[in-house]
């Protein structure tokens, strides 16, 4: 029976995101995703600074690799590139740390294995595929759910206060529609830049693309 309610699950999602326009691909130099890397990267090149870079729902890898294979050699070390990748589900966490391996980018790259959201402490994430993609903290996606896994939960803020983190150039987020907790969660920060633009500080040219924070 679930295998049925996944299939609906997957079709109805296809349709969802045929009627909203958006691309069939999760191709990212179909989406912009791959133009606002670029873009990201060129400045800190141009700027001589260092680049930090969250991947939220970095999955196996699929737009943290791009990235780093569009860096220029002076970006090409731990010392000016780190790209934080927080990846909750133990097994797409597996597949994840082999294409790292693989592509023998550890030395850029720290793996978190915890779940960005709005609030400290524990939570159920449902695990929709094992293949990796569409796991959620949503609670509607429990009954196409093959599997539930309990993981820590830490809000951006805390996260980066953690990690002794000031600024990030660039935070992808791709959460399975529990986006808009993780930007809850992100109001410290916010307001801190916020605060920092009113200073006068120079806070870099923001580069957006289009994206929904109901995926």
């Amino acid at each position: 029976m679930k295998s049925l309610r996944r299939f609906v699950w997957r079709l109805g999602r296809h349709i969802y995101c045929k009627a909203r326009g958006e691309p069939a691909s999760d191709e990212i130099t179909i989406d912009g995703e791959a133009d606002v890397q670029r873009r990201v990267i060129a400045a800190a090149a141009k700027n001589d600074s260092s680049l930090c870079v969250f991947d939220i729902g970095a999955n196996k890898g699929d737009w943290t690799l791009p990235l780093i294979a569009a860096l220029p050699p002076k970006l090409q070390s731990s010392e000016r590139t780190r790209v934080h990748l927080v990846e909750p589900v133990p097994a797409t966490r597996t597949r994840l740390a082999s294409a790292l391996s693989v592509a023998r980018v550890e030395d850029l790259t720290v793996v978190h294995p915890v779940a960005v959201s709005d609030s400290n402490g524990r939570a159920v994430i449902h695990v929709v595929e094992e293949a990796g993609g569409r796991s959620s903290l949503v609670s509607g996606a429990a009954a196409v759910s093959s599997g539930d896994v309990d993981v820590e939960t830490i809000t951006l803020a805390s996260l980066f206060e953690k990690l002794g983190v000031a600024r990030a150039q660039l935070v992808k987020m791709d959460a399975e529609g529990h986006d808009l907790a993780i930007l809850r969660g992100t109001r410290d920060l916010l307001a801190a830049e916020a605060r920092r633009a009113s200073c006068g500080r120079p806070c870099g040219q923001p580069h957006v693309a289009r994206w929904s924070i109901v995926d």
